[in-house]
C-alpha cells in the first residue's frame, strides 16, 4: 500500500481566509484518502523562509499580501528558490 502525504503551504494575510481555505483544503484530501500536511503563513517573508526549507507540493499565494508584498513578487521569489535546487 501506497501512503500518499502532499504538503501544502498557505501565503495571506488574512486569518479568516487561512482559516477557511485550510478547512477546504483537509476536506478535498479527506474524500480521496490522502493525507495532507498544511502550513500557513501571515508574511511573504516567514512563507520564503520556510519554503526555502522544506519541499511543497502546493502553495496558496494571495495577491495582495500587504503595501510592501505582492503575491506576484513571492511566487517568483519561490520560482527562483526552487531552480537553484534543481
Amino acid at each position: 500500500m501506497v501512503i500518499i502525504m502532499i504538503t501544502v503551504s498557505i501565503c495571506d494575510d488574512d486569518l479568516n481566509y487561512i482559516v477557511t481555505l485550510e478547512k477546504q483544503i483537509e476536506c478535498y484530501f479527506l474524500k480521496r484518502n490522502i493525507s495532507v500536511g498544511i502550513d500557513s503563513f501571515k508574511t511573504a517573508s516567514e512563507f520564503l523562509d520556510y519554503a526555502g526549507q522544506k519541499h511543497i507540493d502546493i502553495a496558496f499565494i494571495d495577491i495582495v499580501l500587504s503595501r510592501d508584498d505582492s503575491g506576484i513578487d513571492v511566487g517568483a521569489a519561490l520560482r527562483k528558490r526552487l531552480a537553484a535546487y534543481s
